[in-house]
């Protein structure tokens, strides 16, 4: 699978222009972000701080739900205790069998939701960092077994956390891999060869049509 991270291919992020345009890629999915606007009282598109232009995720879905017939939408949740209003809100849009959630996720929503949740690994053992995980193979062996116990189906990771002592810990797990975020073409057909079932790429566009049309990727670099 790839997903289109949310401005990929040099759109905005979280613009309607994003999911006007990317809707038309054969990609398998759309990233966007989602936050909590306390001022609005509703679900917004935005990474960081939303801004008086940020679209309202009730839009996102309206346009979502106008143009694209077989793709998913990763909601990627910024703030916590999310899910339950995304779910809801994409209940009531007729899209909630299209919606994947990512981000900030606790145990309770990856219970009720289990089948919609890819799950940050950095959600699982919150004391745990990054280096850890990436160092550590202890750290990662703990996390995986937090992901069993929490009846996680999909794993979300940085692709850097994908090294060769943490891939073969993996191949002992049934877990899907969703990994982020490649750059280019390149770093997403490497990461598709090693092992991750989905890729959120900022070149997802870009990979799509070097596929199409035959080319390596090495050919692709070169403007072949």
């Amino acid at each position: 699978m790839i997903t289109a991270h949310s401005g990929s291919d040099g759109l905005p992020a979280n613009s309607r222009q994003f999911l006007k345009t990317a809707t038309r890629w054969p990609v398998d999915a759309l990233e966007i972000d989602v936050r909590w606007r306390q001022d609005r009282r509703q679900l917004v598109l935005a990474h960081d701080q939303e801004t008086e232009d940020s679209v309202l995720l009730a839009d996102a879905l309206a346009i979502f739900r106008r143009q694209s017939h077989l793709q998913l939408l990763n909601c990627d949740l910024k703030d916590a205790n999310l899910a339950g209003q995304v779910m809801d809100l994409a209940q009531r849009s007729g899209l909630a069998d299209k919606i994947i959630l990512t981000g900030t996720i606790s145990a309770l929503e990856q219970r009720r939701w289990p089948r919609h949740v890819w799950r940050n690994v950095e959600t699982l053992l919150p004391e745990v960092n990054f280096d850890q995980l990436l160092n550590d193979h202890v750290m990662f062996t703990q996390m995986l077994k937090q992901a069993k116990k929490e009846g996680c189906q999909w794993l979300n990771l940085p692709f850097q956390l994908l090294h060769p002592v943490n891939l073969a810990l993996l191949k002992d797990t049934d877990f899907h891999l969703s990994v982020w975020t490649a750059r280019d073409v390149a770093t997403t057909a490497v990461l598709l060869a090693n092992g991750a079932t989905n890729v959120t790429s900022l070149a997802a566009h870009a990979y799509c049509r070097t596929m199409e049309g035959g080319l390596s990727v090495e050919q692709a670099q070169m403007g072949h």
